[in-house]
């Protein structure tokens, strides 16, 4: 079943279909009515895939493609990067690490830099201006996208913005 799902998330209609998006919201929206990702969400939740997943952002990272062109797995590592975050996966900040400075990625490396605005220890270990860009202003509402139940408690966006204000300030 894994395999089936992370094939059809690596594919060509998964990449059309999320990148029609033209802003991080969105993109965010493609993702969360796909029924595939959804079910890899679900299948996270459990706690058994995030192994797995790193693996595939592992093997899609080491891939190469033609560097003429946008790298073919932006989606697939910004869907799963998102539902490592999504689902409180420890592994989330190290994958989004190796995913940052990955070339030729937009999608993922939006998700990989929210991801790490989120983690203050692996904020506060990077160079603070590798980390803060001229889109620091767009994570905030990235952040919110990327969360569980993002949107529904104003408290869980005072709690990010006074973690990123406390990474900032160190």
């Amino acid at each position: 079943m894994l395999e089936r799902i992370f094939g059809y998330i690596e594919g060509l209609p998964f990449a059309a279909t999320v990148n029609v998006a033209n802003d991080f919201r969105t993109f965010v929206r493609a993702l969360d009515l796909d029924e595939t990702q959804r079910e890899l969400n679900r299948l996270a939740a459990l706690g058994e895939t995030s192994g797995l997943i790193g693996e595939r952002i592992e093997a899609l990272l080491s891939d190469r493609s033609d560097i003429r062109y946008e790298n073919p797995h932006d989606a697939s590592l910004a869907t799963y990067l998102r539902v490592l975050f999504y689902n409180q996966s420890p592994l989330a900040a190290r994958w989004a690490l190796a995913v940052v400075d990955a070339p030729r990625l937009w999608w993922a490396e939006y998700v990989a830099r929210t991801i790490l605005k989120n983690v203050p220890s692996i904020a506060v270990s990077r160079a603070g201006s590798e980390i803060t860009s001229s889109r620091d202003r767009e994570l905030t509402d990235a952040r919110l996208a990327l969360l569980p139940n993002a949107g529904t408690a104003t408290a869980t966006s005072q709690t990010i913005s006074l973690h990123v204000t406390k990474v900032e300030a160190e």
